[in-house]
């Protein structure tokens, strides 16, 4: 009796060890068919219109998807495309709006944002979503911003997002 009384006593004075969360989680990832379907369908428009664009399409992560760019594009856009893509792959936000947030409305106030490596401020960068899931970032860079967020937004609606 003595015995047991003492286990009880020990297992209640033990905390309760709480449920291990769980060593994998789902999620979704952007398929490289729906990829290059969105660089490719933003190539043909930039063809159409007589854009030289870079086209990048970047995981959650940063990671290259897909990659395209128009015959005579200016080779300093492919990384502008990059950290466009880069910015709204990994922040959630389409490009320009992480400018306002890191520069300001005015766009003349730096603030702690600024001073993220790698991210772009300027419009052509949007999120692709599927619901709330945030799959990847698309990118584009070789013509005026509007005309890169227009070639980015038809990618992202040719490929069903």
């Amino acid at each position: 009796m003595k015995r047991a009384m003492m286990l009880a006593a020990m297992l209640s004075a033990a905390p309760l060890a709480a449920a291990a969360p769980p060593a994998v989680i789902a999620s979704s990832e952007l398929s490289s068919h729906a990829a290059r379907a969105m660089v490719d369908a933003c190539l043909a428009l930039a063809g159409t219109k007589g854009w030289k664009m870079h086209v990048a399409v970047l995981d959650r992560g940063g990671g290259l998807i897909a990659y395209g760019r128009s015959d005579g594009a200016v080779a300093g856009s492919r990384d502008v495309a990059m950290a466009k893509a880069r910015t709204a792959a990994l922040m959630g936000w389409p490009s320009e709006l992480f400018g306002t947030i890191a520069y300001g409305k005015d766009g003349k106030t730096p603030g702690p944002m600024s001073t993220v490596p790698g991210m772009n401020g300027v419009p052509g960068g949007f999120p692709v979503k599927a619901g709330d899931a945030l799959l990847a970032g698309i990118g584009v860079s070789g013509s005026m911003p509007t005309d890169d967020a227009a070639c980015a937004k038809h990618g992202l609606e040719a490929a069903g997002f």
